[in-house]
């Protein structure tokens, strides 16, 4: 991987198999706020960049 973390960015599904989470499961953090993500588009395209990935695996670790 040549980009830096910062660039990177990743679908609900791509997240969810990471962390073996459902899509819908991914969704839910997202709106509790324990993930943030980007919204755009008229479809509501969904994207975590990989700096809120990686805080919310630290945090999930820590609370563990």
């Amino acid at each position: 991987m040549t980009q830096t973390a910062q660039q990177l960015r990743y679908t609900p599904q791509e997240v969810g198999q990471a962390l073996n989470l459902s899509r819908a499961s991914v969704y839910r953090l997202i709106r509790e706020g324990k993930l943030k993500a980007l919204q755009y588009g008229k479809r509501c395209k969904v994207t975590i960049d990989a700096d809120s990935l990686q805080q919310f695996t630290r945090r999930a670790v820590s609370d563990g």
